[in-house]
């Protein structure tokens, strides 16, 4: 096998040589559309959270009615990327924001009424000593 009349010096690719482009892109795109469905198997996971999280709201912070229609609302709407949210999804989401942070202003309302009476035991137990040694 001589090298002239080629332009690259070398052994000849036979076509068996020469991967099958088609073959591979269709290769590549199946393992990127996995890629795609793990990413979303892992956003309906957080969501479903999320979703759960909002049931658990309790009735004195976001009524019932309202708790029920955001949850229902919420999964469709965090699961479009934030950016290609409509402007009703948008809405949703900041509607799900605002839900947790009136229940966390609510938990810290409830647990610093209850640290001001553990903070008092002491003082409270003080008190109960002087009286009885009175």
């Amino acid at each position: 096998a001589s090298s002239r009349g080629r332009l690259f010096p070398g052994p000849s690719l036979s076509p068996l040589a020469v991967p099958n482009m088609p073959a591979m892109k269709r290769a590549m795109k199946a393992s990127d559309e996995a890629k795609r469905a793990r990413k979303a198997d892992q956003v309906a996971e957080h969501c479903a959270v999320v979703v759960a999280a909002i049931g658990g709201i309790p009735d004195e912070v976001v009524p019932e009615k309202a708790r029920n229609m955001l949850a229902s609302l919420a999964e469709r709407s965090l699961q479009t990327p934030a950016a290609l949210r409509h402007t009703y999804q948008a809405q949703v989401a900041d509607m799900v924001a605002q839900a947790f942070q009136d229940f966390d202003r609510h938990l810290s309302a409830v647990l610093g009424g209850d640290r001001a009476k553990v903070d008092n035991v002491y003082g409270d137990r003080e008190a109960r000593r002087e009286a009885l040694a009175k």
